[in-house]
C-alpha cells in the first residue's frame, strides 16, 4: 500500500510554488483528464506576466501545510478561497 506524502515530507524533493524557474510560466501548465482546459486557458494567461498571478495568490511561497489561498474576481468583488493539497 503507498501512502500519499505532501512534497515536503518527500525525501530529496524541494518543493516549489513557482517551479525551477522561480516565476510562474504559461508552459509550465499541462491539462489532464479532468475537463479542466477552461480553467488552464485562464491560468496560463495570468501566467504570461507574473505580476497578475502573483496578485490572485496569497501565498509567496510553497507552504508545508499544504494550504493556499487565491483570489477570484467574482460578481464584482473579490472571493477569497482556500485551496488544501
Amino acid at each position: 500500500m503507498k501512502l500519499w506524502k505532501r512534497p515536503a515530507l518527500i525525501e530529496r524533493v524541494r518543493p516549489s510554488l513557482w517551479g525551477s524557474k522561480g516565476k510562474p510560466v504559461p508552459e509550465g501548465i499541462a491539462q489532464g483528464g479532468l475537463g479542466d482546459c477552461w480553467f488552464l486557458a485562464a491560468a496560463s494567461a495570468l501566467a504570461e506576466d507574473d505580476k497578475r498571478i502573483r496578485r490572485i495568490l496569497w501565498n509567496t511561497s510553497y507552504s508545508n501545510s499544504g494550504a493556499f489561498r487565491f483570489y477570484f474576481w467574482v460578481k464584482d468583488k473579490w472571493h477569497g478561497v482556500n485551496i488544501d493539497d
